[in-house]
């Protein structure tokens, strides 16, 4: 089962059971946030150790053109850091991460719609018990 389905089943709700289902949905909620906060702390991360190692190689770029008496642009140093294999690597986990945490994120905001969605269906469930006590008071 791939995860979007598995999350379908999940955040399908059974009516006949409206109780079980308000029970389980505040754990499932703080699964998926505390899964969303832990990937956005991954690609903070990422993002701090990519900005580190851009420094780092633009540095070694400047001191490797210095030393071959090369003309220093700013443009040449961006594509040499753009080429550096690390960088294409560390950016690309860097992407990676960021649709995870994004993914979560919109799993994080069905779990909120679906806790209103529970909240009006027992609404609704009060509303229509109270409808039915008050024709059979009046039989």
């Amino acid at each position: 089962m791939s995860l979007a389905e598995d999350i379908k089943k999940k955040l399908k709700i059974n009516d006949k059971n409206l109780n079980a289902e308000l029970i389980e949905q505040p754990g499932l909620f703080a699964r998926y946030a505390f899964e969303m906060s832990k990937k956005k702390q991954e690609f903070d991360e990422l993002e701090l150790e990519l900005d580190i190692l851009e420094a780092e190689t633009d540095k070694r770029v400047r001191n490797k053109f210095l030393a071959n008496d090369e003309k220093i642009s700013e443009k040449k140093v961006e594509m040499e850091i753009m080429v550096d294999p690390k960088i294409k690597e560390l950016k690309r986990e860097v992407i990676k991460v960021n649709s995870q945490y994004y993914i979560l994120k919109g799993i994080t905001q069905a779990y909120s719609q679906r806790k209103d969605l529970l909240i009006s269906l027992c609404a609704n469930l009060r509303e229509e018990m109270k409808s039915d006590i008050n024709l059979r008071e009046k039989e």
